[in-house]
């Protein structure tokens, strides 16, 4: 008989795995409960499991006399584990006169059965991930209950951390290894915020004191000092602000003073610090100036997150509060690499994958490489892929291409609708319908200054090379062009997908014709102003 170890080493095919918490039930008879962390491998998967183990009952010979009981406490278990969210949960019966498949209730939430009879040996075990029994166990439910997105590592629109987390690690490491201020810069919905709260989550690891103040929606520095004030006590808030008023010194600054106390390794978190500096530039150097100070003797480090455009108005001016704040790090699109750990492995998880690097050029050259982009494709295909008898996924890329376009409604209104103003939006389109028009990949279009400069002639407005360059930097900074790495004024298409959506929708030749006759009456220059902030 083999032990409970042993056991969970069988289900995820890994004979080396030792860790496993035991986990107290009240008034159980019959099973025992472990939480795990599975093993690296299993990446794409939550990463904390819960196992119910039920060990043989007695000798194999002779009749489950038991049985009714077994069922009952097995059943009242997985509703006490759902009600206290202890998810993923695996009930494993090592007694083959009950099947735990068939006889415990199904639930629609992720809890999965695995019978003795599904448990190899260590010369049988698995040698791909697909193929371990906790996978099989869990794949036969998600595809018989359609309930896929139990386990989806795709949330569209909602910042992740921990196992959801993929791709740029580089950033990571800079963040967290970092002894200076962060201040990473990047456009709507590419992952700042994301990148932020796994930074969090691992310094926190490492032993610091983090504070994340929550900043996106207020309208000045003073409410952000409120936010912070409201993180103290009630006694410290009156000192701060009894010392403030006694020594005649700065209100933040005794703030953050009681906010650190004794702690050595403390660390504040600004996310979208810029949409306050746009709404209250005035204060910006004050409140900056007090960050810098404190920073500059070690006293906190601060990281923090803004667009891209904050750092591109300010870096040439010398009383920029953030002159000297910190290492400036630029989030852009995925890599390749990045595309392929946040898509292609975790579907591999499940099933066979075709040629990968076939797949990432298709993804490029038709969807782009925006991480928001990519949620909505992964989250598609996970629920798609379950569901049906054809498990390539080329034919999800094509399905969605061509049947599902307004699956991409939330990308599109995220990326392209809330983020740009008239003039923009008609460059983009309009070199996309041309592309269309020669039939060219729009992935393929090359774009440089002198063609924008042919574009704002038809409206009269003259530009310099500056302000051309510029204005299509800040549409690489919105994410709909990407900057070449190799010649920084030829920019490309990043999201082809936004364009196949608006000509789903739209009689594009209408629609350039209408803002053609707008785009004058608004526009006599190139200025582009200031928009929300998202992550």
């Amino acid at each position: 008989m083999r032990s409970d170890l042993q056991l969970i080493q069988s289900a995820i095919a890994d004979f080396d795995f030792n860790k496993l918490e035991n986990e107290y039930l009240k008034d159980s008879k019959y099973f025992n409960l472990y939480n795990i962390l599975l093993p690296s491998k299993f990446k794409g998967l939550p990463s904390k499991w819960y196992f119910a183990i039920l060990p043989q009952q007695g000798e194999e010979g002779f009749k489950l006399l038991n049985k009714d009981e077994i069922i009952s406490e097995g059943n009242s278990l997985i509703s006490e584990l759902i009600e206290n969210d202890k998810l993923p949960l695996v009930i494993l019966s090592d007694d083959i006169r009950l099947n735990a498949v068939n006889e415990f209730r199904n639930v629609k939430e992720a809890v999965f059965f695995i019978n003795k009879t599904f448990l190899p040996g260590q010369a049988g075990a698995a040698q791909i991930i697909r193929n371990t029994p906790i996978i099989q166990a869990a794949k036969a439910k998600l595809e018989k209950e359609n309930y896929a997105l139990y386990l989806s590592p795709y949330t569209p629109n909602i910042p992740v951390d921990g196992w959801k987390f993929f791709g740029r690690q580089k950033i990571l490491n800079q963040v967290t290894q970092s002894k200076a201020n962060v201040f990473l810069l990047g456009s709507r919905k590419i992952g700042k915020t994301s990148v932020l709260l796994e930074a969090e989550a691992q310094l926190k690891a490492l032993g610091f004191s983090v504070l994340h103040v929550g900043v996106q929606y207020l309208q000045n520095f003073g409410a952000v000092v409120n936010a912070m004030v409201s993180q103290l006590s009630s006694r410290d808030a009156y000192y701060a602000q009894r010392d403030t008023n006694i020594l005649d010194s700065h209100f933040l600054l005794n703030v953050l003073k009681r906010l650190k106390g004794d702690k050595k390794k403390f660390v504040i978190v600004l996310d979208e610090i810029g949409n306050v500096m746009r709404k209250d530039p005035r204060n910006a150097w004050n409140f900056f100036g007090v960050l810098r100070d404190l920073s500059h003797t070690g006293e906190i480090r601060v990281l923090a997150s803004a667009f891209q455009e904050v750092y591109i108005r300010t870096y040439k001016d010398h009383d920029s509060p953030l002159l000297n704040f910190g290492n400036m790090i630029e989030i852009n699109l995925f890599s390749k690499h990045e595309v392929e750990e946040l898509l292609i492995n975790p579907l591999s998880v499940w099933y066979e994958v075709e040629d990968k690097n076939e797949l990432l050029s298709f993804i490029r050259k038709k969807f782009g490489f925006h991480p928001l982009i990519l949620q909505y494709l992964g989250e598609y295909i996970y629920i798609k892929i379950f569901n049906s008898s054809n498990k390539r996924v080329s034919h999800y890329l094509n399905k969605i291409l061509n049947e599902d376009l307004d699956y991409f409604k939330g990308a599109h209104d995220e990326i392209y609708k809330k983020n740009h103003d008239t003039l923009e939006k008609y460059v983009y389109v309009k070199w996309c319908f041309e592309a269309r028009d020669k039939n060219i990949e729009l992935s393929a279009i090359e774009l440089r200054q002198t063609d924008l400069e042919i574009v704002l002639r038809k409206f009269t407005i003259t530009s310099s090379l500056e302000e051309r360059t510029y204005f299509l930097e800040r549409l690489s900074l919105k994410g709909l062009f990407y900057q070449e790495e190799s010649n920084r004024l030829q920019f490309k298409i990043a999201t082809p997908i936004i364009y196949y959506y608006i000509e789903a929708h739209n009689n594009i030749e209408e629609l350039l014709f209408d803002w053609e006759y707008e785009i004058p009456n608004i526009k006599n220059n190139i200025r582009i102003d200031y928009q929300d902030e998202g992550s």
